[in-house]
């Protein structure tokens, strides 16, 4: 897998993006896969009780899940509201409801919950409100997010299209304000095909093995599906306290040379290469 760019060149994907259910289900199986419990507990964030919400259904057919909750987006929560003191209470119950469900539903370390995923079909609104819950739940003073969460919580979403940006912005959210002690990861993987791209955004705490289980997760995928995955951004959190305290400070004045490091397999590589060409260069001098 391409985890590497030079600092040179334009971080914008060659692919564009594009709505590709196929490619979201795989993308939603892949950021699954990094979900490390057995019978893991998901809350399936959806759109209207309306509307169709394939995420579930994706899901329910995963080994690693044990029970999806689906949370609908609030009714009326997306229409245009005239009165901002209406609009302001279909908000504040909706994020009453949200917290309501999730202190119902999850609580204790056998029943606690272990991903939040949200579907193709959440508008922007709901995004706001699940935030500002997520938010109060772990940040007021108050809070004790270990009744709900396991120690290893994984959000995951999808994105098809820039107009979606709300949702990148959400998982930065959750990993910048809401979720901020190492060890926290913050992942955007594009899930890229012949004709179209689709990005995956990750936000996973408690994981201190994160990286090695993303890149084991996009080989697999390779693998297994013929798609170009391509891992564009890893981001972390803020260090804890602890290991703040804990640095030794009477080594930090200490430079390193080129013969401090072992040099054994940059030396083999260097030795194996094969070159393809060569070039001459005469300089003339009258």
């Amino acid at each position: 897998p391409k985890v590497t760019q030079k600092c040179e060149e334009s971080l914008e994907s060659q692919f564009v993006l594009t709505k590709n259910p196929e490619s979201v289900a795989i993308a939603l199986k892949a950021g699954m896969s990094l979900v490390q419990e057995k019978n893991a507990r998901v809350v399936v964030v959806c759109g209207y009780e309306t509307d169709s919400c394939d995420s579930i259904g994706v899901l329910e057919k995963e080994d690693n899940v044990g029970e999806v909750l689906p949370l609908f987006t609030c009714p009326g929560l997306a229409n245009d509201i005239q009165s901002f003191e209406d609009r302001q209470n279909v908000f504040f119950n909706c994020k009453e409801f949200i917290s309501k469900t999730l202190h119902d539903s999850f609580s204790g370390d056998e029943n606690a919950l272990h991903a939040i995923v949200l579907d193709r079909g959440v508008p922007k609104e709901m995004g706001d409100v699940l935030g500002q819950t997520l938010q109060r739940i772990f940040r007021s003073p108050n809070a004790a997010p270990q009744a709900i969460f396991s120690d290893r919580v994984v959000v995951l979403t999808t994105v098809e299209e820039e107009s979606e940006e709300w949702r990148r912005k959400l998982l930065n959210t959750v990993r910048e304000h809401i979720i901020v002690k190492d060890p926290i990861s913050g992942a955007r993987v594009f899930f890229n095909n012949s004709d179209s791209s689709i990005e995956l955004h990750i936000t996973s705490s408690g994981d201190e093995m994160f990286l090695n289980h993303l890149t084991n997760c996009v080989s697999n995928v390779e693998r297994d599906t013929g798609l170009i995955l391509e891992i564009r951004n890893v981001l972390g959190g803020h260090w804890k306290p602890e290991l703040l305290t804990s640095v030794d400070t009477s080594k930090t004045l200490q430079y390193m040379s080129s013969s401090d490091y072992n040099h054994t397999s940059a030396l083999k590589q260097w030795k194996s290469q094969q070159p393809l060409g060569y070039q001459t260069v005469f300089q003339l001098e009258q």
